[in-house]
């Protein structure tokens, strides 16, 4: 059984031919169904958002209903589709090509990563913003402050209330704070250098899935800290998501690097060290707690 979302599903497929591919709607999105490798292995389940090749910032209406119209001639494939006042064509080539596909993000981003789980790009990224100095007509015009942050950039446009440009902002405050919005900023004088989408499991044999995320911290001129941080983040109506800091670790170093490694075990680089840790689940609270083997590793590692 496999989850396309919280709504029912329309299944569209091509019955004049053999074609083992079908296409469904859930959630005003849509999927893939490749059943290529058989009804004993299932589908392949793979996420499709429509492109302009002349228009790489083109962003895909919801999708309200679908056909599928079959090959005539020398014609491929079409897709005909019903979006918000709009009928959007598609063709399906037989060898798909490379599109240029822009996606707008907050700030500068400096590192990304696809997360399967959420079907969406989460960035790291430095947003700079004026606070203004509060004196009329001044030469110095405020202060500008910057601040880590991370977002969830969808293929869709997520709509914001009263057209607000603005997305809503959850602030990780370093006390196992929680909140619900589309971005999660950071401390001041943070710095995302890592992403990790992570799952382990408890003693019972439950899953629990993290979102890690390596930071160096500057605090000083001198004073370069680290911190990694296990979020458990819930999708919510909206487009909107639930934060919750579960756990933070702090080092005297920048985390460089995040990787999974065997099960329950987790690589984390920082500074010249690399640091293998191993996580427990306790039953009350359900929070991990850490056996840390250390390995010295030179020079620092940054990728």
């Amino acid at each position: 059984m496999h989850c396309l979302g919280l709504t029912s599903v329309k299944l569209v497929a091509n019955n004049e031919n053999t074609s083992s591919t079908a296409f469904a709607i859930c959630d005003s999105t849509i999927s893939r169904l490749d059943l290529e490798g058989g009804h004993e292995i299932g589908p392949t389940i793979s996420s499709v958002w429509f492109t302009d090749r002349a228009d790489p910032l083109y962003e895909q209406p919801p999708i309200s209903d679908m056909t599928w119209l079959p090959a005539k001639d020398n014609s491929p494939d079409m897709l005909i589709c019903v979006a918000e006042g709009c009928v959007l064509l598609a063709s399906l080539d037989a060898h798909p090509t490379v599109v240029p596909r822009y996606l707008p993000v907050e700030g500068a981003p400096s590192r990304v990563l696809y997360s399967q789980r959420f079907d969406c790009v989460i960035a790291g990224s430095i947003k700079t913003n004026l606070v203004p100095s509060g004196i009329p007509h001044h030469a110095w015009q405020g202060e500008r402050r910057r601040r880590a942050q991370l977002q969830f950039v969808h293929a869709q446009e997520i709509p914001t209330q009263d057209g607000e440009k603005d997305l809503p902002i959850c602030i990780e405050d370093g006390r196992g704070s929680s909140g619900t919005g589309h971005v999660l900023q950071l401390r001041a004088g943070e710095r995302i250098m890592a992403i990790l989408d992570w799952s382990c499991q408890t003693e019972a044999g439950s899953k629990r899935d993290f979102l890690v995320v390596g930071t160096e911290l500057v605090e000083g001129p001198d004073r370069r800290l680290g911190r990694a941080l296990f979020l458990q983040v819930k999708e919510e109506d909206g487009g909107l998501y639930k934060f919750k800091t579960i756990k933070i670790q702090k080092f005297k170093d920048p985390v460089y690097a995040l990787a999974a490694f065997r099960p329950n075990e987790l690589l984390i680089s920082h500074g010249n060290r690399l640091e293998l840790d191993r996580v427990i689940f306790e039953s009350e609270p359900q929070r991990p707690r850490y056996v840390v083997p250390q390995r010295r590793i030179n020079p620092p590692n940054l990728s």
